[in-house]
């Protein structure tokens, strides 16, 4: 019953956002303009950019699988396939990395056992996030002045928190941090175990070097898929803003407050653009680029659905 009720509550908070900006903030006919001008070259090469990005992050995910003694390494092709069916599942779950429950099951024979699993997702979003916010910290220096802008003390303050964050999670010094925590003695455990997998990682610095490797040029890849997308829809912005912004906005699609961040997606892209007065009003602009990310998640999720169906036949 509960459960029922925090999803709807979820459901509504998304259609409610979409609904209150087309209803009062956006003009239909200037985002119909927008939408019906976009071009299609830069959005086929942001769908491709996409597309390969599943692929760099199957690679991770493979290397930090081959860390594990016991583990029987699945093929490249499999893992794509694993990252289409959480995307598929991303699309009913909250946040963006809902569908990650679907990519443990699919790897925990492979892993060895369930936690074994997890702690590699795990590990594999942690390292990924750990760049997002390098990015958003070192594109938040030029714009410290005599008077920074909020995005850019945004930037700083979330790149240089977060990147802490993810570096100490990803610490030996992590799971002797737990042990001082006030939680529950299974919820320990598990944390303590999922922990130890992640610390234990280190004992092969070069394959870790390589997930890294791999994390640089996977975010590099995502903002400039974003890039593409922006410029498609008429964004004039250069893609140096866009190593700052979008790791805030990917941060917060994280928030379990709406379905597949819909929602938060158009709310941080408008209130972001705001911070660009010369690029007019962002209502149209930041709606237009919110749907074109959503409806590419749409495609490729279809495809994951697609995959999962004809796995269980």
């Amino acid at each position: 019953m509960k459960k029922g009720l925090i999803l709807t509550l979820k459901i509504l908070f998304s259609l409610g956002v979409i609904l209150y900006l087309l209803l009062f903030k956006v003009d239909l006919g200037s985002l119909w303009k927008v939408l019906s001008k976009a071009n299609p070259g830069l959005l086929f090469l942001s769908f491709s950019l996409h597309l390969f990005g599943l692929y760099l992050s199957a690679l991770r995910w493979k290397v930090l699988i081959q860390c594990q003694e016991e583990a029987k390494t699945p093929s490249t092709n499999y893992l794509v396939g694993s990252y289409l069916v959480g995307g598929f599942f991303n699309l009913f779950l909250p946040t963006r990395f809902g569908g990650d429950i679907a990519r443990v099951m699919d790897t925990r024979e492979a892993a060895a056992s369930t936690t074994r699993s997890f702690a590699i997702v795990a590990a594999e979003r942690i390292n990924g996030l750990a760049v997002l916010f390098l990015f958003a910290l070192l594109a938040s220096f030029p714009l410290l002045g005599s008077s920074p802008s909020p995005l850019a003390l945004t930037g700083l303050l979330l790149g240089a928190g977060g990147l802490l964050c993810a570096s100490l999670a990803l610490s030996p010094l992590f799971p002797l941090l737990l042990r001082g925590l006030p939680l529950p003695k299974k919820l320990r455990s598990t944390a303590e175990t999922v922990a130890g997998v992640v610390s234990s990682l280190w004992v092969f610095p070069r394959k870790m070097t390589l997930v890294t490797l791999f994390s640089l040029l996977l975010q590099f890849n995502v903002i400039v898929h974003y890039y593409f997308i922006g410029r498609a829809v008429g964004i004039a912005l250069p893609l140096a803003p866009y190593f700052l912004f979008m790791p805030i906005v990917l941060v917060v699609l994280v928030l379990p407050v709406s379905i597949n961040g819909i929602g938060l997606r158009e709310l941080s892209m408008v209130e972001i653009l705001k911070s660009f007065p010369a690029l007019g009003n962002p209502y149209a602009p930041a709606l237009a680029f919110s749907f074109v990310d959503l409806l590419f998640n749409i495609i490729l999720g279809a495809i994951g659905g697609i995959l999962f169906v004809s796995r269980k036949r």
